[in-house]
């Protein structure tokens, strides 16, 4: 008895497909205010590097946009100068995931601190595009 060269090359399986497992969500964890407060004591902390110029000022301020406004890393870091409006109070993440956009007013709190960073910040990098300077500069 011969076989046809289809069932030669595709054995059949009389077993059910295997599925694959989804993976199982991780609980949260919430940072208690001691935690947070702490956080950020030590981001102000932070010491000048030759290695990095102005790491003192960009890492504090950028953490307390990411924490008080929700962003993703990748929306912060990409932040550019001319979509932060600090007089007006918001700040517009453009295209972020995919080709959405949005709006996101910020509190006069973080407006002053960040104005007070960008006019430190602006010494040291006049003529930046993005509002973090976030790559440590070459040797």
């Amino acid at each position: 008895m011969s076989t046809s060269w289809s069932e030669q090359k595709r054995p059949r399986s009389r077993e059910s497909p295997k599925t694959v497992r989804q993976p199982v969500a991780e609980e949260p964890y919430f940072f208690m205010p001691e935690e947070i407060e702490a956080f950020f004591g030590e981001l102000d902390k932070i010491e000048p590097h030759k290695s990095f110029k102005g790491r003192e000022l960009v890492f504090p301020a950028l953490f307390r946009l990411i924490y008080c406004c929700g962003l993703r890393c990748k929306e912060a870091r990409t932040l550019e100068c001319s979509n932060v409006h600090l007089e007006e109070c918001y700040i517009d993440i453009v295209q972020s995931k995919g080709p959405k956009s949005r709006r996101i007013f910020i509190s006069t709190e973080l407006v002053n601190y960040l104005e007070n960073y960008d006019a430190k910040i602006s010494i040291l990098f006049p003529d930046r595009k993005y509002f973090f300077r976030f790559l440590p500069m070459a040797h």
